[in-house]
């Protein structure tokens, strides 16, 4: 009996990859690496991979289906590491009918501001947020900027860039160090495809965020903590009354 063959998407200097080969070898499964190495190349690191571009992930996930549709044994499933893989591997999940996030909820969850676009559209109650290029700097007074808000680049991660602002000066200020750290050699390789906008949050409030598990699409009940210094779990009964807007949530990402 053929082993199950399992098709990771991942980035080819993605270091959990060796992880997750030594657990397929103790699963008995056969796992097929889908990596964005130069195509030209004849299987330089020896290890049969397909090569893709995932900037392109419509071309990358018909490259794929091109090599692994009829082949046997036939994929069983797919996992993906990184923003940029999830969404091809979104595209060929459903070219051979896996089960798998949808390509718009991944697109919606590897976006910042489309992430925010979806929480207001579901009529979840979202900070005020607009986005806007970064070439010329932006003036604060023509755009109706209100005071605090909060700076954050589109395509960083680990807060990376995200500026508090109290007033113009400190906006103008915020947005300069922004367009500086999109332009370095760092910052540059992460936003070739974010057209280098960043979005504004009303920095107004209290912010929450979710720790608990989804489970068959639905959340399973954790606590919250609320966002400040010090983490404080909030109450179970909080989670009860903010659990249906979670669902609802989740419905509107198709996850």
């Amino acid at each position: 009996m053929k082993p199950k063959r399992l098709l990771l998407f991942a980035t080819k200097l993605g270091y959990q990859t060796r992880s997750f080969d030594a657990a397929a070898q103790k699963l008995g499964l056969e796992l097929l690496f889908v990596t964005d190495r130069c195509h030209q190349l004849d299987d330089p690191w020896g290890d049969l991979a397909i090569p893709v571009h995932f900037e392109s992930p419509e071309v990358a996930a018909y490259t794929v289906l091109q090599q692994v549709r009829q082949a046997s044994p036939p994929v069983a499933a797919i996992l993906a590491l990184g923003d940029r893989p999830a969404v091809a591997a979104a595209y060929v999940a459903r070219g051979l009918g896996l089960a798998y996030n949808h390509p718009a909820a991944v697109e919606a969850c590897r976006s910042k501001l489309r992430m925010r676009e979806v929480f207001r559209d579901a009529g979840l109650p979202v900070p005020w947020f607009r986005s806007m290029p970064l070439h010329p700097l932006p003036e604060p007074a023509l755009l109706g900027i209100s005071y605090p808000c909060v700076l954050k680049p589109l395509s960083l991660s680990a807060s990376t860039g995200v500026i508090r602002a109290n007033n113009r000066e400190e906006f103008v200020s915020a947005a300069a160090r922004v367009r500086r750290v999109l332009q370095s050699p760092e910052g540059g390789l992460l936003h070739r495809t974010s057209n280098g906008l960043f979005y504004i949050d009303g920095a107004k409030g209290t912010a929450f965020a979710a720790r608990g598990r989804v489970v068959g699409g639905a959340p399973v009940e954790q606590p919250f903590s609320r966002s400040s210094i010090k983490q404080s779990q909030l109450r179970r009964t909080k989670w009860r009354l903010h659990q249906a807007r979670v669902a609802h949530l989740l419905n509107m990402l198709a996850i």
